[in-house]
């Protein structure tokens, strides 16, 4: 396959976006990016190669799009969307690809918010229309079905596997299904909080004992507890506990990371895991698009001061202009930056 080399013109500047599969790389005065669509590896830099970019003046380089909500059987009582009690209402193929195809082309991946992994019967026709469009799709389930995992394991580029204190078993084989069936990166997703802290020793454990998913497993990712929807009223995790979960992780060999919310508890204990993280890139690098089409800095921001209503994707013209750059969204950004990209809408350092 050669790659394919277009000159993009925006209000913002010009580009040169080559494109090879999902493989992708940008040029621009100040902002470039190479993309590699197989491994995931991903490299930025601005003017010069020592210069990091604050934003990405073309439009996000990651979409996470909700596709589902309600009616979820993992029962996690710290559910910030409640998703156990909420009325199910799912996107359609139609809506999902008219939304991608409204993106800049330089995105790279999108995340897949579902609840239940059948809880859309277009989520395998989602999966394939965005590889066609040269985006990497990646998803994020709480439970799994081995003959959907089959359907869709090949066409991931990542899937993350949620724990929670009821899916011990179906966690451990969607793991190895996944990996078996052609997903390169399994993750599993682990939300740190005073409630989930036995729960998080318990999967360490897990790893460690059960050789097949070590084995298939690329990292345990940490997630900070956000203090929303069902967990509105949970206490925020400290700084020990991360510390404690990373000493274990070194221990066993098990690969780690952490969310983008968690970047400011953890920089705090020692700068090396700095690689590991980035704090906050909503309306930066990133954008958050709901089961109804509109857009959000973030999942979190969601109903949140500020963004009671979102911004319609599907009735703007033109994405860049209206959405990216409209108002709303350059106030969020602005609170952003000039708060050390600490998050404007929650509390999220210990």
């Amino acid at each position: 396959m050669s790659a394919h080399v277009s000159n993009i013109t925006t209000p913002r500047g010009e580009y040169m976006l080559s494109r090879e599969g999902c493989s992708k790389v940008v040029i621009s005065h100040d902002y470039n990016y190479t993309f590699d669509g197989d491994t995931g590896m991903f490299h930025r830099w601005g003017a010069t190669i020592d210069d990091d970019p604050s934003i990405s003046p073309f439009g996000p380089e990651i979409l996470d799009i909700e596709i589902s909500v309600g009616g979820c059987n993992g029962g996690c009582s710290y559910c910030y969307k409640k998703n156990s009690t909420r009325k199910e209402k799912h996107m359609n193929l139609v809506t999902f690809t008219s939304i991608l195809e409204k993106m800049p082309q330089l995105l790279t991946q999108i995340a897949i918010g579902i609840t239940n992994l059948e809880s859309n019967p277009d989520l395998p026709s989602m999966l394939r229309a965005t590889r066609d469009m040269g985006i990497v799709p990646n998803l994020t389930t709480a439970n799994a079905d081995p003959k959907t995992v089959a359907l869709i394991a090949p066409l991931l580029g990542a899937v993350a596997v949620s724990r929670n204190h009821n899916n011990k078993k179906m966690w451990a084989d969607a793991i190895v299904q996944f990996y078996v069936c052609g997903t390169k990166q399994v993750n599993t997703h682990v939300v740190v909080s005073d409630e989930t802290y036995d729960l998080v020793h318990v999967t360490i454990d897990n790893i460690v004992s059960n050789l097949s998913v070590k084995h298939c497993l690329n990292a345990i990712v940490f997630l900070s507890l956000k203090p929303k929807g069902s967990a509105a009223d949970m206490d925020m995790p400290e700084r020990w506990m991360f510390e404690e979960f990373i000493k274990r992780c070194e221990e066993h060999n098990i690969g780690f990371g952490f969310d983008s919310c968690s970047a400011p508890t953890v920089e705090r204990i020692n700068e090396k895991w700095l690689p590991y993280m980035e704090r906050c890139e909503s309306t930066l690098f990133s954008a958050y698009i709901n089961v109804d089409g509109m857009f959000f800095p973030c999942s979190f921001t969601e109903g949140e001061y500020g963004w009671k209503e979102g911004l319609s994707v599907l009735d703007e013209e033109d994405f860049l202009r209206d959405v990216w750059y409209n108002e709303k969204t350059d106030l969020w950004r602005g609170y952003l930056l000039s708060n050390k990209r600490n998050c404007p809408s929650f509390d999220l350092d210990d």
